[in-house]
């Protein structure tokens, strides 16, 4: 019976964090590896996650769909980071002409940091994203918040929500 609790938790776990936030966020970065890493440790917080791995299909996504957040790499194939973020902030029109866009790069050379900045970055972080990092970020720059007082209301279910909430924040 404890074996079959604890799985009935997890579960509860793995959809409560689903659920803490309603980022929509893009991904900008050519290597597959990181690209995946990261839209995996993201999709534990939000559902709403797309991906692009160059500055062409960057700016079509952009163009397309406001975003809460964009995080991308510096270095790309076909441009850079900067010229994403340069370019969507020079048009006032664009939807997400104010969405927050953090740069997240292997080199901890501070002037590649400050190019970025320049460039118009909001933020800009080492490479690789941790859950403490990403966690950070989503609390940092927020999004309309996922509405947890809408669930279940008896005395039980509050108590086990707040378990799970718990344990999903690692508390």
């Amino acid at each position: 019976a404890q074996e079959l609790k604890l799985k009935s938790v997890s579960s509860k776990v793995s959809q409560t964090n689903k659920k803490l936030f309603t980022h929509a966020l893009l991904i900008i970065e050519d290597d597959k590896t990181c690209l995946f890493a990261e839209k995996n440790l993201l999709s534990a917080y939000t559902n709403d996650i797309d991906m692009a791995e160059n500055v062409a299909e960057a700016l079509e996504k952009l163009a397309a769909k406001h975003y809460d957040l964009v995080i991308s790499d510096l270095g790309l194939p076909d441009g850079s980071g900067n010229d994403i973020v340069a370019q969507i902030k020079a048009t006032p029109e664009s939807p997400n002409y104010n969405t927050p866009f953090i740069a997240m790069t292997a080199h901890q050379d501070t002037l590649k940091h400050q190019r970025a900045m320049d460039a118009g970055f909001t933020a800009t972080n080492t490479k690789p994203l941790s859950n403490e990092k990403a966690t950070a970020l989503l609390n940092a720059y927020p999004a309309q918040k996922a509405v947890i007082s809408s669930r279940e209301t008896t005395a039980s279910s509050k108590t086990e929500d707040y378990a799970v909430i718990d344990l999903a924040l690692g508390m």
